[in-house]
């Protein structure tokens, strides 16, 4: 059976991410797993937040968790003993002006974790996830593993995928871009949506603006060898995207 993690240091930042987790089972009907972002966190921490959860969700199926080391490096054995996590979900700071554990242990995971990671801004409300927007790199045309974990994820969410890609230049009779076919044919089982988007200098903006205008629930991304989600990642463009945006953040991984 599929189970969602979240993770929290019990800070109103990372919680609001467990709040998001709790919808969001809730919505799929799966399991949640509670860890505390570190052992200082201790056992009877998140036992009362999952005591209290269970109360304010009472159709969830909740477990706590105790950590002894690294968060990430307690969900892989977790994972070993249990099945892969669909989704490890944690809150994002930096739609904050303090910046909290998210700033380098999560920064870190987008770009190592295994499993796909959701990150949810400060102050973001729950909404059911009926549009994923994808954002496209042909560098990765050739990861089929990538791409069958986006249909399951798509599939998971019971939601609608949408695909775009920036280009810096304007499309003419000279340049002509396209996703590639392989890529398109693949993501058909799930009625991808397909869109270029031209003439885009800033492409976190143009990333943002296209989410905005179509109405897209989160932002999904695939972080190993992409150029652009590596610059993604860097701090700056990171706050820049999620201030503007306030969008959850899905990093994908093979």
């Amino acid at each position: 059976m599929s189970y969602l993690v979240t993770i929290t240091d019990f800070s109103a930042i990372a919680q609001n991410g467990v709040k998001y987790a709790c919808e969001l089972a809730k919505e799929l009907d799966v399991e949640l797993v509670v860890m505390p972002f570190a052992p200082k966190d201790g056992a009877n921490k998140v036992d009362s937040l999952v005591a209290n959860l269970r109360l304010e969700f009472p159709t969830v199926k909740f477990k706590s968790k105790h950590v002894s080391g690294n968060t990430f490096d307690s969900i892989n054995s977790y994972a070993k003993e249990n099945g892969n996590p669909a989704i490890i979900i944690a809150g994002n700071g930096y739609v904050t002006d303090h910046i909290s554990w998210f700033d380098h242990l999560l920064i870190e995971a987008l770009t190592s974790q295994k499993y796909p990671l959701l990150a949810i801004p400060a102050g973001f409300t729950y909404k059911p996830i009926s549009r994923l927007c994808f954002a496209y790199d042909n560098a990765h045309q050739k990861n089929e593993k990538l791409y069958e974990n986006l249909i399951s994820l798509t599939r998971f969410l019971k939601s609608e995928l949408h695909v775009v890609n920036i280009q810096r230049d304007g499309h003419s009779q000279d340049n002509s871009p396209d996703i590639d076919t392989r890529i398109k044919d693949k993501l058909y089982v799930v009625s991808a949506h397909f869109h270029m988007v031209f003439k885009q200098d800033d492409v976190d903006m143009a990333i943002h603006n296209f989410s905005t205008k179509n109405k897209m629930d989160i932002i999904a991304l695939f972080p190993h060898s992409h150029p652009f989600f590596l610059k993604f990642l860097h701090k700056s463009h990171t706050i820049n995207v999620a201030q503007h945006s306030h969008l959850p953040v899905l990093s994908i991984h093979a």
